[in-house]
C-alpha cells in the first residue's frame, strides 16, 4: 500500500504515539497465521505474494488518526470483539454488538487510512504561538487538538473526532443485527484489506462471522463464493494462511 504523506515523530518518539496503525487488527490477521506464524499475503496492484507477520507494515496505515482515538476507543472495541473470539459461545448467548462494534471499526480505519490527508486550513483563525514538535506531541498524547503555526489542522484529528460520530450513528443503524457464526466443510477462507459493506468478517481459515445469519457451515462453493467476495472488495491487500487451499 503506498503511504501518504505523515507527520514523522521526534526522535525517540518519547511521548509513545503509535506510528504504524493497523487497519485490520494484529490479532485478527494472528487466527489465520500458519506454524511459522506467518500469513499469505497478496498485493493487489502487482499480484505478488508473500509471507508475512500479523505485526508487518503491510497491514498498516502511518497516523490516520489521532492517539488517543487509537488507544481509548477503538482499542475499547477492539478488547471486547477479542473477548467474543477466544470466548466460544452460542448463538443467542453471543455478543453481537461487540462484533458490530469491530465490524464499523475495521470500516472506518479502511476510510480514514485511504483518504485524502491534506491538512485542513481553518478560515479567520491565527494560533497564538508555534508550538515545537514535542509539545505538539504532549498536546496528542493527551488528547488535546492544536493548529499548526500556518492556520491548519491535521487531518488525523479529523478523523479521530469524525470515528465517534461516524461509530454511534453507525452502530444505530445496525441496532439488532445478530451475527451467525459459519465454519467451512471443506477449503479455506482468504481475508481482504477491508469488507466492502457486507455483513461477512472471516475470523479465521474455517470460520467467519455473517450478520443477518443463524449459526451453520458452508460448503466447498459457499466458501469459493466467500473468496470471490473478499476478492472483489480487496482494495491493496488479501491475505490468507495458505492462499492456495482457498477456492476462487
Amino acid at each position: 500500500m503506498n503511504q501518504p504523506i505523515f507527520e514523522r515523530t521526534q526522535k525517540g518518539n518519547p511521548h509513545h504515539i503509535t506510528i504504524n496503525q493497523h487497519i485490520h487488527s494484529k490479532h485478527c490477521i494472528k487466527q489465520f497465521c500458519g506454524k511459522d506464524g506467518l500469513v499469505d499475503v497478496r498485493e493487489m496492484a502487482t499480484d505478488k505474494v508473500t509471507r508475512a507477520k500479523p505485526e508487518a507494515k503491510v497491514f498498516c496505515t502511518k497516523r490516520a488518526w489521532d492517539d488517543v482515538t487509537e488507544k481509548s476507543r477503538m482499542a475499547g472495541f477492539e478488547r471486547a470483539y477479542f473477548n467474543v473470539l477466544t470466548n466460544p459461545s452460542t448463538f443467542e448467548s453471543r455478543n453481537h454488538e461487540a462484533i458490530s462494534a469491530y465490524y464499523l471499526l475495521w470500516h472506518f480505519r479502511f476510510l480514514a487510512a485511504t483518504a485524502d490527508r491534506t491538512p485542513l486550513t481553518i478560515n479567520g483563525v491565527v494560533p497564538e504561538r508555534e508550538l515545537d514538535i514535542n509539545s505538539r506531541e504532549l498536546l496528542e498524547s493527551r488528547g488535546i487538538i492544536y493548529m499548526n503555526e500556518d492556520a491548519t489542522m491535521s487531518t488525523r484529528f479529523i478523523y479521530g473526532a469524525r470515528f465517534y460520530l461516524f461509530h454511534d450513528r453507525e452502530m444505530e443503524r445496525l441496532r439488532g443485527t445478530r451475527w451467525g457464526l459459519v465454519h467451512c466443510r471443506a477449503g479455506e477462507l482468504l481475508c481482504a484489506d477491508n469488507h466492502g459493506g457486507h455483513l461477512y468478517m472471516p475470523i479465521s481459515p474455517t470460520a467467519a462471522f455473517l450478520g443477518g445469519y443463524q449459526d451453520g457451515t458452508l460448503t466447498l462453493d459457499d466458501v469459493q463464493a466467500c473468496n470471490r467476495l473478499s476478492v472483489a472488495t480487496a482494495d491493496n491487500w488479501l491475505f490468507a494462511r495458505d492462499l492456495q487451499v482457498c477456492p476462487l
